[in-house]
């Protein structure tokens, strides 16, 4: 049998301590009052992230994007970081045109030899050429041994045991100093 009373003491005080029964109506009311557990704000709804949002924008705006590309010239400390070596190289056909590279301004065949022009002088002539033929086992590719052959500007390159630059295909020099 139920109070009116009492029920109406009940209802006018919530539970103070875990060891409190509280009544039907007063879980309801708390209840209702509690968003939904799913629910959305707006950006205005939460503190300062509209702000949060323009700094991390700002600091995105000063990257670069994840998928770029740089020439060796736009790298700092690039010859030191890969020893201070390689000056030049490229992939050269066999007509002499050069399919990639950096630092090769030209390549071109004279009596089974090919002169190779630096884009940009070395400081010195004591530089070392690298280099491969790709359809030939190697070694194969040499400098030109003969005196006066190299410059700061220029060396010359030697295929060995191939009588005509058709056969030799394509090659790759490297000039490091």
């Amino acid at each position: 049998m139920s109070i009116p009373f009492l029920d109406r003491i009940k209802q006018a005080f919530a539970p103070v301590s875990n060891d409190d029964i509280a009544n039907k109506k007063y879980v309801d009311d708390v209840a209702a009052a509690k968003a939904a557990s799913s629910h959305t704000h707006t950006i205005g709804n939460v503190t300062n992230l509209q702000t949060a949002l323009t700094n991390l924008q700002a600091t995105l705006d000063g990257k670069a994007a994840s998928s770029h590309t740089h020439t060796a010239s736009e790298i700092t400390d690039l010859s030191t970081a890969i020893g201070g070596s390689i000056r030049a190289w490229a992939r050269i056909n066999a007509s002499g045109s050069i399919m990639a590279g950096s630092g090769i301004a030209s390549a071109a065949w004279t009596g089974g030899r090919c002169k190779i022009t630096l884009s940009t002088p070395a400081p010195h002539t004591n530089y070392a050429v690298i280099g491969t033929s790709y359809n030939v086992p190697a070694p194969v590719l040499t400098e030109e041994p003969r005196q006066g052959s190299r410059t700061t500007s220029a060396f010359w390159i030697v295929l060995n045991n191939i009588t005509t630059t058709e056969a030799a295909g394509e090659f790759s020099v490297m000039v490091l100093y």
